[in-house]
């Protein structure tokens, strides 16, 4: 998969939600983070051809997906977070339509039932949960579909044991950009990961390039100050305190493994994600 976003910018009103968004990848995972209106869902909407940016362009495969619309359709699959079908419709036989149109009977119904859609198969689209919709959204972008796919927020709503088998899924695409919260979901899935906040890049790289430097998150138990203070006589040096996490650099992973036989902290890992987060905050500040 190629992806080229080149000074994209989105405006709703007076409001930007992207302001001149770069970044470019050729790779098989992308995952965007950022917090709540940092403009992750615009961006999935233009990658997808469902709206025109208001500057800049983006490509995926070599497609400007909102300007050639019948190749988009073609070649790049959009979930939504709730699937665009009739309310009034059972699970049973969105499935069998959908398999149907792409020609793929046996694979798609496999796929129904590794997600557990087979559970509730009789039940018509308007009675699910929000987790059994995400699954339906979830099912209908991938089954018999060997374009690019595009998710919104996956993870959400979903169990513990139906996003493992998501996170599995994921892992086996080639060609697959989704959006998350969660740091630890995009660390362990990506290739290429864009952090954006406020509408802009904050930082964009692959996951071997966001964890290469010898910064951890750790995690402290029982008495927190007590921790912070043992961490220091290790010479780590809090550079960010996230409250059940924090960001330190100066020690070895020798020095963090002796402190978990200690129990001062429960573990510790490269930091990625939430130094980057912790960097704007301390700019923010």
């Amino acid at each position: 998969m190629m992806l080229r976003v080149e000074k994209l910018s989105k405006r709703f009103g007076k409001t930007w939600a992207l302001s001149e968004v770069s970044f470019a990848y050729e790779g098989a995972r992308i995952a965007v983070l950022g917090p709540n209106g940092s403009g992750k869902t615009t961006l999935l909407t233009i990658l997808a051809g469902l709206r025109y940016p208001t500057t800049g362009r983006a490509l995926v495969n070599g497609i400007e997906p909102y300007v050639e619309r019948e190749r988009a359709v073609r070649a790049i699959s959009f979930m939504f977070e709730k699937p665009r079908f009739n309310l009034g419709i059972r699970i049973r036989d969105i499935v069998k339509i959908l398999s149907e149109d792409r020609g793929c009977g046996d694979e798609a119904e496999s796929l129904a039932r590794l997600l557990g859609l087979t559970e509730f198969y009789d039940v018509k689209l308007a009675g699910l949960s929000s987790g059994q919709a995400q699954l339906v959204g979830i099912w209908a972008s991938l089954a018999c579909w060997d374009g690019v796919v595009i998710i919104d927020e996956p993870f959400a709503h979903l169990d513990i044991r139906r996003a493992g088998v998501l996170a599995n899924l994921i892992s086996r695409r080639s060609d697959i950009i989704f959006t998350t919260h969660t740091p630890e979901e995009a660390e362990a899935l990506a290739d290429y990961i864009v952090i954006l906040n406020n509408g802009r890049v904050v930082w964009a790289g692959t996951r071997d390039q966001l964890v290469a430097r010898d910064v951890f998150e750790a995690y402290p138990l029982g008495d927190k100050q007590r921790s912070l203070g043992l961490l220091e006589e290790e010479e780590c040096r809090v550079v960010a305190d996230l409250g059940l996490t924090v960001i330190v650099t100066g020690c070895k992973e020798e020095d963090l493994a002796g402190l978990v036989k200690r129990g001062v902290i429960s573990g510790f890992r490269r930091a990625g994600v939430r130094y980057v987060y912790a960097g704007r905050k301390r700019e923010e500040g």
